[in-house]
């Protein structure tokens, strides 16, 4: 009886302790809290959780315009698959892209400053403190939103996404894609105007990554011209 009782208890002990443990753990890994920690812990559960699942779908839209597609040939084609009179309604798959960047961005942005190390004054220290956000998928997070509105043909959901990336995030990759898909907002919606101030300013970047991404620029531009039927 006796040792029923103890091997009870005992179990009912490590429950407690590995219940106490979990909690300090998330405790630890809060947003609310910016440390090397909770950084690496919402760096990969953002990335390989919520946004994996969103890209993922995103893509399947993508696909399935790709698969439904069907050319006339007897009229100017248009330059990108989602401007084709034939291509399929894939909301569901945006809807679920948007939900899961949604997520991201609630659960996993840090915003919080980490504490200040004594006698770290560097200029690399002082960029790092300056951060807006310290999540590094968060500004993918907002490009994926921007993207799956922009192919559901929400242009002012598309816009504001876009823009949000360009004036909060200004230092990383993400803010070319944006400038580009901003562009190609501009376009759809008829405002050449901002479109060709937008494409004026890429061309006058020095750091824009010409490697990676002229082959989205060119074909905007193209795109830019063929919508005002200049051939």
């Amino acid at each position: 009886m006796f040792i029923v009782y103890y091997k009870t208890t005992l179990d009912l002990r490590i429950r407690i302790l590995l219940i106490l443990s979990f909690s300090l753990f998330l405790f630890s890994c809060s947003t609310k809290k910016n440390t090397r920690v909770s950084r690496a812990y919402h760096n990969l559960t953002a990335h390989y959780n919520a946004y994996f699942n969103g890209k993922e779908s995103y893509k399947e839209g993508i696909i399935s315009i790709k698969e439904n597609l069907q050319d006339d040939f007897s009229k100017i084609l248009p330059v990108f698959i989602y401007d084709n009179p034939s291509s399929t309604s894939v909301s569901g798959q945006m809807e679920r892209a948007i939900k899961k960047s949604i997520k991201v961005i609630n659960l996993h942005s840090i915003t919080a400053k980490p504490k200040r190390k004594r006698n770290k004054k560097t200029a690399k220290d002082k960029a790092f403190y300056a951060q807006k956000e310290y999540n590094k998928w968060i500004d993918d997070a907002y490009l994926l939103m921007g993207k799956s509105h922009f192919i559901e043909k929400n242009y002012k959901g598309a816009e504001k996404s876009f823009s949000w990336i360009i004036a909060n995030y200004p230092n990383t990759e993400s803010k070319y894609d944006a400038e580009i898909w901003l562009v190609r907002t501009y376009i759809q919606t008829k405002d050449f105007d901002k479109a060709l101030d937008y494409l004026q300013k890429i061309e006058a970047e020095k750091m824009f990554p010409k490697k990676r991404l002229n082959k989205m620029l060119f074909p905007t531009y193209a795109d830019f011209y063929l919508k005002q039927k200049e051939y």
